[in-house]
């Protein structure tokens, strides 16, 4: 396998077998950020006797508190092996300073401004450097919400993607923090970097907290951080989008809420509770379920998307 890039430096951090899967996970260091200590860890998922030539790789990458563990399941039963065996070509990229990812130099300066501004293009490069075609993007949370914000500012051109697709919110729902005091109480006694083990296991920067807060503030915009109005800007979009959103789906921004009644943003059926979805992405017994409709909506795309029959057997990638 392709363990070199003409676009930055990359190196093979590992090449293990998990059974009927290969993985294999590449360290990318794309020095396009201020911080040149950044290096990112992107992990290639596939099964051991399937060809992925004719498939558009998919790159998933989590949310907030978490990384790319939470695609994997705690025994290779989650998403993203049930994909891989099902003959897509995944890839699992971990946000600087997460999971197999190093901790960056300016850690506790990190944002998604930061993941959309360097981070997601870089991915999407070296992928589509290796594959030799445009990769598919599923973004969970604020993964998702980082690649929009990409998109929005130009720093991931449409061209650079088959599709995207969310799992959940890409951002927080409103809170006290849209009044002006609690911004300034909030700011008073947020300290540090801190941990939120209901929702994962991995530690979030004051500055990526904060740059959230304020966005979603009275006097706020999605997309600020970038110097761009976020939701004005997909509205612009050509690229095929959808998302699966928790069964509250009368909440959110009111910029996403109209990208979806415009149909620029499709929803898709099959929401599940916020807490339920998690869950259930690392369950061996429910992943074909969360699946079923985004594999639906790319049948309807007709994209080179659709799983191998199971008798397909080619030598590995």
């Amino acid at each position: 396998m392709k363990s070199s890039s003409r676009l930055f430096p990359v190196r093979l951090e590992s090449a293990e077998s998990r059974g009927d899967l290969l993985e294999d996970v590449y360290l990318i260091k794309p020095n396009n950020s201020p911080d040149k200590s950044v290096e990112l860890a992107i992990t290639r998922l596939g099964a051991r006797d399937i060809e992925h030539s004719n498939q558009a790789p998919l790159i998933l990458f989590h949310g907030c508190y978490q990384n790319h563990q939470m695609w994997l399941g705690d025994s290779y039963d989650g998403l993203a092996p049930m994909l891989a065996r099902n003959g897509l070509d995944v890839w699992l990229l971990d946000a600087r300073g997460h999971g197999l990812s190093i901790v960056n130099d300016s850690f506790e300066n990190n944002t998604l401004a930061d993941y959309a501004r360097y981070d997601i293009p870089a991915a999407a490069a070296f992928v589509a450097e290796v594959c030799e075609r445009p990769p598919m993007w599923l973004g969970h949370n604020e993964g998702f919400g980082a690649l929009l914000m990409s998109l929005a500012c130009g720093a991931l051109s449409e061209t650079s993607l088959s599709a995207a697709l969310g799992l959940g919110e890409p951002f927080p729902l409103g809170s006290l923090r849209r009044l002006p005091l609690a911004n300034h109480l909030a700011d008073m006694v947020s300290f540090g970097d801190v941990r939120n083990e209901t929702l994962g296991p991995e530690l979030e920067s004051k500055a990526l907290r904060h740059q959230l807060w304020r966005e979603q503030g009275v006097f706020g915009r999605r997309g600020r951080s970038l110097d761009v109005d976020l939701w004005s800007a997909l509205e612009r979009l050509q690229l095929p989008m959808a998302i699966q959103r928790p069964n509250a789906a009368s909440k959110g921004d009111s910029g996403l809420l109209k990208l979806i009644e415009q149909g620029k943003l499709h929803s898709l059926a099959g929401g599940l509770e916020a807490a339920e979805l998690l869950q259930r992405l690392m369950s061996a017994d429910e992943v074909a379920a969360i699946w079923a409709p985004l594999e639906h909506w790319f049948g309807q795309l007709e994209l080179a998307f659709g799983l191998l029959p199971t008798d397909q057997i080619a030598p590995a990638c």
